[in-house]
Parts: structure tokens; sequence; C-alpha cells
């Protein structure tokens, strides 16, 4: 799209039949939109200022998953307010507003930021209209400039309004998309294509031994059959390796997760990130001993793009993601090539969808995320808790590192 004239509806514009914000596919960017029904199964988004030429279409059976369905509707929102020179006082630190970028003087679009600090100047008035002089110094979310910071002012600014209820036409269509999702049999979704992540073959050919795994105390039942199935796992990932160098793969992307809540489950984390960051990973969760209080995962991306804007989400200093009981995300490692990944996963299982984790999801027990905003009570003990877990991952290496010591020593 070329924006040039792209603007965010103020309340009271006569065009206000544009009554929604859309973040459009093409350049990640929030328009003013309105959306409308078309033959009972498709939902056509219609642009403030734009010709049809570039209208968004979408077809209700064109969504593979809920999850892929979830991140879809977590791009409508209801139309944002410009920021008025008397409501600058509203805008504070950690806020998250909708900014424009400016590409040129002909040329400019919206993207999220967060508050990172507020400049009062005194405002000055010119022809009986108070004028304000102060500057917002934002953190952009997504966006060309994404990850760094910018300087706006006033009429830069605009209030995102609470989502209390979706658009009608959007709501409908959502229905409608989530009905043909829950009728399509599973296997009727094709993965001949390779955009399968490995992991999955993993599922397929080893849920039975992960759902063992899950029972209380069923590591220690398997335990010596881990080095074993390890080399089965290096197997199927060599296998996607062959794939992809016949051109049928795509470079693979990976955020392992430590400290995470046991009652987690992958579901509750894709649909998550899907409405903090619009994107579409895939999560997976590794068994842990019954000895241990948190469990680890690993978040699957194949688009370096949109793996690069996790890792902005995920290392935002202004944020901690924390699970509704308080236990704060630590990022272990990120890894780029199946390769790589290959060699970091060691006997490492993960679980899709076992079945502990979803009878606690079935009966509500399951836990859900939340985010921990700096200069806030919660996020000065999500910070405290997450030191004291890396303090005891640091022990912990030092403990590997004396074993595997002592083990050579031992040998000679």
């Amino acid at each position: 799209m070329s924006p040039s004239d792209n603007q965010l509806i103020v309340s009271g514009d006569p065009s206000s039949e544009y009554n929604v914000e859309f973040r459009t596919l093409e350049d990640d960017a929030w328009y003013s939109a309105r959306a409308v029904l078309e033959r009972g199964q498709a939902l056509r988004i219609k642009f403030l200022n734009f010709d049809d030429n570039h209208d968004s279409v979408f077809e209700a059976d064109g969504f593979k998953s809920l999850t892929e369905l979830e991140v879809f509707r977590s791009r409508f929102r209801p139309a944002s307010q410009q920021l008025q020179d008397h409501e600058c006082r509203s805008i504070v630190r950690e806020m998250t507003v909708c900014a424009c970028y400016w590409y040129s003087k002909e040329d400019v679009r919206f993207y999220d930021a967060i508050v990172d600090a507020v400049q009062e100047n005194e405002h000055s008035f010119h022809e009986g209209e108070e004028v304000c002089l102060c500057t917002f110094s934002l953190y952009w979310l997504h966006g060309p400039r994404v990850g760094t910071f910018h300087n706006s002012v006033v009429a830069d600014v605009c209030k995102i309004q609470p989502l209390s209820d979706l658009d009608p036409v959007v709501a409908l269509f959502l229905n409608m998309a989530r009905e043909r999702i829950e009728v399509t049999p599973p296997n009727s979704l094709s993965n001949s294509k390779g955009d399968v992540l490995f992991l999955e073959y993993f599922l397929k050919s080893y849920l039975p031994l992960c759902r063992k795994l899950a029972v209380p105390g069923g590591l220690s039942a398997n335990h010596l059959h881990l080095k074993l199935d390890s080399k089965k796992i290096v197997e199927l990932i060599d296998r996607r390796q062959e794939d992809r160098d016949l051109g049928g793969m795509k470079t693979q992307y990976m955020i392992l997760i430590g400290n995470m809540d046991k009652m987690l489950s992958p579901r509750r984390i894709e649909e998550f990130l899907g409405r903090q960051t619009s994107l579409p990973p895939t999560v997976y969760i590794f068994p842990s001993l019954s000895s241990e209080i948190f469990t680890r995962g690993a978040i699957c991306l194949d688009c370096e793009r949109d793996f690069q804007e996790l890792c902005i989400f995920l290392d935002n200093p202004h944020h901690i993601i924390t699970s509704s009981t308080g236990r704060p995300w630590v990022i272990i490692e990120k890894l780029v090539g199946l390769e790589n990944i290959k060699e970091s996963i060691g006997t490492l299982m993960p679980l899709s969808k076992n079945q502990n984790t979803l009878q606690k999801e079935s009966s509500g027990k399951c836990n859900d995320l939340r985010i921990a905003y700096s200069g806030t009570e919660e996020f000065k003990v999500a910070s405290k808790l997450r030191g004291l877990f890396m303090e005891f991952s640091a022990h912990q290496e030092r403990l590997h590192k004396r074993l595997a010591f002592e083990e050579g020593m031992a040998s000679i």
C-alpha cells in the first residue's frame, strides 16, 4: 500500500463508518478501516482514503487453526483517538500508544509504541487555542524502527481505545471461521509441503511416550530410555535437514524459555503471544522432573522477521512476562537453523497437549500469562525472582562442569 493519505479516525470525524483499525499484513501498520461481509463467507476490509484496489479479502475457510484465527482477531481494534493538546498529562510512562512514523511529508503510517519518558513543557496559546509543547520518548513495538526510540509531539500520538466489543461484522466472520476450523478433520490439513516444524514430526512419533513421562514421577520410570530416544530425535531432525536441502524446508528459529509455570499449556502461550505480537508461533512444553518447581519450553518460528520481532518483545526491558502465579520467564537461548537446534536440544523432549495439561485446561486450572510493567510492584517482584532463577541456573551450570571434570578424572 502507498498510504500517502493514511490517517486514523478522530472522534467525531464524518467518516465515522470506518470505525475499526486493522493492522495490515503488508506493512504491519494500523489503518482506519471498515469491515464488510461478502457472500456470507468472506470478509472485505476497506481502508479510509484508499480505493477498492487496496481492499483486503479473507475467506472464512482460510484459517488452519484456532491460534491462527486468534492472531487474525488481534489485528482488529476500535479506532484510536487523536491526542489533544490539553490531554497530554494523560500520557504517562509505560503506556502503550499508537503513533505515526513519517516516511516522508506525504507518507505517514501508524505503529504501536511504549511511552518511555515524557518531557513536560509549559504550554503556549495561539489565537486562544492551547498548544502542547511536550515531547514524548517512544519505544517502537513494530514497524520499520521496531526496538528503537523516537521523540514525538502531541500531534503524532493517538490514544488506543479499550477493546470492549469487537465490530459486529468482524465478530460474525470470526464465528463462521471458528465453526469451520472445529468441524475440519485434523488429517485434512496436509503437511506434505514441508511447512510443519521439525518438532511436529517428533510429536507424531513420540507423543505416547511423552504422555507416560507426563504422569507424576513418570521420568523416573523412563529415565533409562532417554539416551536412546534422543538418538531417534536426532534422526528425525536429520530427516528435516534433508528436506531443507531439497528446498522444501524454511530456516527454523527457536527461543528456549526457562522458569515456566508447570501449569501452562502450549495453546495458552500461543494465544497470549498472538494477542501481544500478532505473530503465529508454535509452542512446545518440555517434560520436567517431579522434584522441579518449573519447566521449560520452546517457541518456534520459520520467519526471520517474526523471530526478530518476538525477540524484541521478549527482551523489552520495560516489562517481564509472568504466569498468573508471578513466575517470570527467563530466556535460556536463541537458536537459528536446524543444526544449532539439534545440538542444543539434547535429551529435552517436547510435549504438545499431554493428558494432564488437557485436563487442567478443560477444568480452568491452567494458569494464564500476564505482563508486569516497569515501575510496578509486580515488576519489582518479578525482577527479583528472575534474578534468583538466573543465579540458580549459573550454579547448576557450574555443577555440570564440575561433574564433567570429575567424570573425566575418574576415567583416567
